[in-house]
């Protein structure tokens, strides 16, 4: 039966998480392999504890501007867009409003991020890394992946990467969702109820219909600030 999972995020999201060298990363890339056969776009935020990774060449345009103390710098490139700043330790749920609000994908599969409450999590466990599961010490498991029998349903071995992803496909990307509005404030999701929500959207849309080009848009995009302090 379907979980009927509802995102607080404008696109689902969902983690893998599991002990190191549990299999993760190989697991995600055939999972996203069997979700593109099935028309969906997915996109990736991995959590990492390592320091200092440049990803940009030591001693490059964008380098020296890193060490003059820039906090974010972008690089264009004809086929590409990277973007590198600061960490400031942000929520979560607000990174993935800033990198993927404005991103075509269907489906956000995040590695990693074990303590962020509001994200279910499939779980990967191998036998010849730990037998003790995460899910006994992180709340919103919605399944397991391992190599030796666990007391949890629904539980995958690692070659069913397509049952994987119908799961997914079925319980989170297809859950019905309704009309969304996400508001944060500095940072902060702002708790709102349903009725807040139809009230603002059509508020919003009461005065975009009155411009021109609006007409079929399913995404609006509002940033506002404030500077009456």
């Amino acid at each position: 039966m379907p979980l009927t999972y509802m995102s607080n995020n404008v696109i689902p999201v969902i983690s893998f998480i599991g002990w190191h060298n549990s299999g993760k990363t190989t697991l995600i890339r055939k999972v996203i392999k069997e979700l593109s056969l099935m028309g969906i776009k997915t996109g990736i935020i991995k959590g990492t504890k390592h320091e200092d990774i440049y990803i940009n060449k030591k001693g490059s345009d964008s380098d020296l501007y890193r060490e003059d103390g820039i906090e974010t710098v972008s690089l264009v490139t004809p086929k590409e867009i990277l973007t590198i700043q600061d960490n400031k330790e942000q929520p979560l749920d607000y990174l993935l409003f800033k990198l993927f609000s404005n991103s075509d994908v269907d489906l956000i599969i995040a590695e990693g991020f074990k303590h962020a409450p509001f994200i279910p999590k499939i779980e990967v466990a191998r036998a010849a890394i730990s037998k003790e599961l995460i899910k006994n010490s992180i709340n919103n498991i919605k399944a397991i992946v391992s190599d030796f029998p666990v007391d949890f349903e629904p539980n995958f071995t690692f070659n069913q990467t397509k049952e994987i992803a119908s799961f997914i496909l079925e319980n989170f990307i297809n859950a019905e969702q309704d009309n969304f509005i996400e508001v944060f404030a500095d940072g902060k999701r702002l708790p709102l109820k349903n009725f807040v929500k139809d009230a603002m959207r059509g508020t919003f849309l009461g005065f975009l219909s009155s411009l021109n080009f609006t007409d079929n848009v399913k995404n609006f995009e509002i940033k506002i600030k404030n500077y009456d302090q």
